[in-house]
């Protein structure tokens, strides 16, 4: 069994620039990324083994027995001497086929030129130990998995850390092979027919995503609507297709979310200035010219011979149950201590006569505003023989050092009593 693999994921632009952040790990988004950007490629990557994988994997290379007595290991990213451009290295990516002759060596044939290299050789090392980064890891699985790599996991890592040892793959190949240009720029080939499915998924507010897959360009803009009678219930014209898959904004967020059930859903789209790029109209073409019509592409006008094509789909989708919110963590229960500490520091006391104009806690605060007086262990509380708790603020008063303000309180009746000096001057504060 052989297998030809394309890394490709592109450098033109950010293909998670339309995905939400929260939602760029999702296994449709993950897909996305690479189900088409992987599958077309400049650079191939071919398993030469596959017979003795089949025995048993691949065979281990023994990197020590790679350098000869006495000599010394290449440096790690220097440029392989393969004949093509007049500066002895390729001038495309395209005449450049790397295979993996097994989990740590390669072999990169460029026409007729053949040669070996090891992982630290092109640059893979890590530099911490020497042992084979985590970038020709990640050049592995994509290698194994045909150029797809659908999740994390077959690294071992989340998607966001794949995408950045992707980038490191393309900084070393261009390095190594001194090729300016991207080494993963992807290919769009035309289907004989485009495909279009669509479906819907609920949000956590709610909300509706109309989100779907297709084999039209990466960089195609869609609309998308759910009509009612005369209404639209929700739409979306600036929806784009990345990594063949597509994802609409929420449709009837809030107080009004759209119920379960069936719906219908139009996906529409038109090939001209108005709605596509320049780019993506040399593929396919002014008007849509070069897309082939079937059940997703059809004549605006079919009594005329030349009608532009648009895309133009209604589906009967059906919308999830409302997801329903988990209920709050249930509040810890206060302890009776706790509950005499918290009815002393909300207590407003009446000293002498005069009722404070600050709670005792507040109070307390104010008194340190004068730098001799500090918060020391803080608060505590312990019950006494009279059912009553005694609650004590230990706190630093400059040269007499740890002090404690004393207070009893009643949690059957609420009352609450200083009981020394220091609790009493806490306990009222006068107005301004």
């Amino acid at each position: 069994m052989k297998h030809a693999w394309y890394p490709v994921p592109s450098t033109n632009g950010n293909p998670w620039a339309e995905i939400p952040e929260n939602d760029r790990a999702s296994a449709s988004h993950v897909g996305t990324t690479t189900g088409e950007a992987l599958s077309h490629a400049a650079l191939k990557l071919r398993a030469e083994a596959w017979a003795r994988a089949a025995k048993g994997g691949f065979p281990k290379v023994d990197l020590a027995g790679d350098t000869k007595p006495g000599g010394t290991e290449p440096a790690q990213g220097q440029p392989a001497k393969v004949a093509n451009g007049a500066d002895g290295g390729a001038t495309s990516w395209q005449a450049i086929e790397i295979s993996f002759l097994s989990d740590e060596r390669v072999q990169i044939c460029n026409g007729a030129s053949t040669e070996t290299h090891n992982y630290a050789e092109l640059g893979f090392a890590d530099r911490r130990n020497g042992k084979p980064s985590q970038a020709w890891v990640t050049l592995r699985a994509m290698a194994e998995e045909n150029g797809i790599i659908r999740n994390g996991a077959k690294t071992g890592v989340v998607w966001p850390k794949v995408e950045k040892r992707i980038q490191e793959i393309r900084k070393v190949l261009r390095k190594h092979f001194g090729i300016t240009a991207d080494p993963t720029k992807a290919r769009y080939t035309m289907p004989a027919e485009i495909t279009l499915e669509v479906s819907a998924e609920r949000g956590n507010g709610g909300e509706i995503f109309i989100v779907g897959s297709t084999d039209l360009p990466d960089g195609v803009k869609i609309g998308a609507e759910v009509p009612f009678g005369k209404k639209r219930l929700g739409q979306d014209f600036n929806i784009y297709i990345r990594g063949g898959k597509f994802r609409s904004s929420g449709f009837g967020a809030g107080s009004d979310p759209l119920r379960p059930g069936k719906y219908r859903v139009h996906l529409f789209s038109h090939f001209n200035e108005a709605w596509q790029t320049p780019e993506i109209l040399k593929i396919v073409g002014r008007s849509g010219n070069n897309l082939p019509l079937g059940p997703f592409v059809k004549l605006d006008d079919p009594n005329l011979m030349d009608s532009d094509k648009l895309l133009d789909h209604t589906a009967t989708v059906y919308f999830p149950p409302l997801v329903k919110a988990p209920p709050p963590p249930p509040v810890p229960r206060q302890t009776d201590a706790e509950r005499a500490i918290n009815l002393v520091k909300k207590a407003i006391l009446v000293v002498d006569g005069s009722r404070s104009s600050e709670t005792v806690e507040n109070g307390f605060n104010f008194y340190m505003k004068d730098p001799e007086i500090r918060m020391g262990s803080g608060w505590s509380a312990r019950p006494s023989d009279t059912g009553e708790y005694t609650v004590v603020l230990s706190f630093m008063d400059g040269k007499a050092g740890p002090t404690d303000a004393i207070w009893t309180a009643d949690l059957r009746t609420g009352k609450v009593q200083y009981r020394n000096k220091a609790a009493k001057a806490f306990s009222w504060i006068p107005k301004d």
